[in-house]
C-alpha cells in the first residue's frame, strides 16, 4: 500500500454518544433479532467477544478469532502518540489478561505495521484520517458500540455494488461501467483481526486515479467516500481495496 500525508481528526470529539474512528464509521451489531434466536447464549457471548455480527461466527477460523481476542483485549491500551499508534502494556501485564506472548508479538506487529504505513504517508502527500483506538476499546468494553450486520446495509438501489475481500496486504480489485449520474463510490471496510487496519481505496476513471485512505478498528465499519474522477457514461471505473492488516479484510462498495 501506498498511503500519503496526514490528515489527523480531532481526537476528542463524540458520535452519537461513543469516541468515532473516523468521521464516516459505524459501529457493529451484536444483538440479535427481536424472533426467535438460532444461537445459543454461549454463541451469542463468543460473537460479542469477538465483536462481529453472530451470523459471521462461523465464518472465522480459529486462528482468525484468537487474533481478534487478543486485538479487542489490547486495544484498550493502544494509545495513539503523534501521528503513531503504541501498545502501552507489557507482555506480563498481556498475560495476565489471558493474551500469550505469540499474540502479543503479533499484536505489536500489526501496529508496527500501520505505522509504517502513516510514515510513508508522510513522506507523500495523500491525507489519512486517524482515529483513537482505545478510547473506542473503552466504549465497547463499557457496552456503548453497538455491532451492525453488514449484508443489511448496503443501499437498495440499482446503482453497481459489489464486495471485496483480501486474504492479506494485497490489494483487491473490482470494476463497474459508469452512468452520467455516478459521481463516486463508497466502500464499507471491515479488518479480520488486527487492532488498527489502514484501509486504502481507490477508484481510477477518465485516466486518472483518486484515492482515500482511513484508520479502522477491530470494532468499526469504516465508511471511506472516493470521489469518480469524471462524469459520463460507457467509461469503465476500476476499484481497488488494500489493508494493512496481515490477515486481509473486506469491504462492500456502490457507486453513488
Amino acid at each position: 500500500m501506498n498511503l500519503k500525508k496526514l490528515h489527523l481528526l480531532g481526537i476528542g470529539i463524540v458520535l452519537l454518544s461513543f469516541p468515532s474512528c473516523t468521521q464516516d464509521a459505524d459501529l457493529v451489531d451484536t444483538s440479535v433479532d427481536s424472533g426467535v434466536s438460532v444461537h445459543s447464549e454461549a454463541e451469542i457471548q463468543q460473537a460479542k467477544d469477538l465483536a462481529i455480527p453472530v451470523s459471521e461466527l462461523d465464518n472465522l477460523s480459529e486462528d482468525v478469532k484468537q487474533k481478534r481476542y487478543a486485538s479487542i483485549r489490547l486495544s484498550e491500551y493502544i494509545v495513539l502518540d503523534g501521528n503513531q499508534y503504541k501498545l502501552d502494556i507489557t507482555e506480563q501485564q498481556a498475560q495476565e489478561l489471558g493474551i500469550d506472548k505469540f499474540h502479543y508479538e503479533l499484536i505489536k506487529n500489526e501496529i508496527s505495521s500501520t505505522n509504517k504505513v502513516i510514515a510513508e504517508t508522510l513522506e507523500g502527500g495523500d491525507s489519512i484520517e486517524l482515529c483513537d483506538v482505545q478510547a473506542l476499546a473503552k466504549e465497547y468494553k463499557s457496552g456503548g458500540v453497538i455491532i451492525s450486520d453488514e449484508s443489511n446495509n448496503q443501499t437498495r438501489v440499482a446503482y453497481p455494488s459489489g464486495n471485496i475481500s483480501t486474504v492479506g496486504q494485497e490489494d483487491g480489485t473490482a470494476s463497474f461501467q459508469t452512468e452520467r449520474e455516478h459521481t463516486k463510490v463508497l466502500f464499507r471496510c471491515r479488518t479480520a483481526a488486527a487492532p488498527t487496519p489502514v484501509y486504502r481505496c481507490t477508484v481510477t476513471a477518465w485516466g486518472e486515479k483518486k484515492i482515500g485512505s482511513k484508520v479502522g478498528s477491530v470494532f468499526t465499519t469504516t465508511e471511506i467516500t472516493v470521489p469518480i474522477a469524471g462524469s459520463g457514461s460507457g467509461v469503465y471505473a476500476d476499484l481497488t481495496f488494500a489493508t494493512s492488516d496481515s490477515n486481509g479484510g473486506s469491504c462492500t462498495w456502490q457507486a453513488q
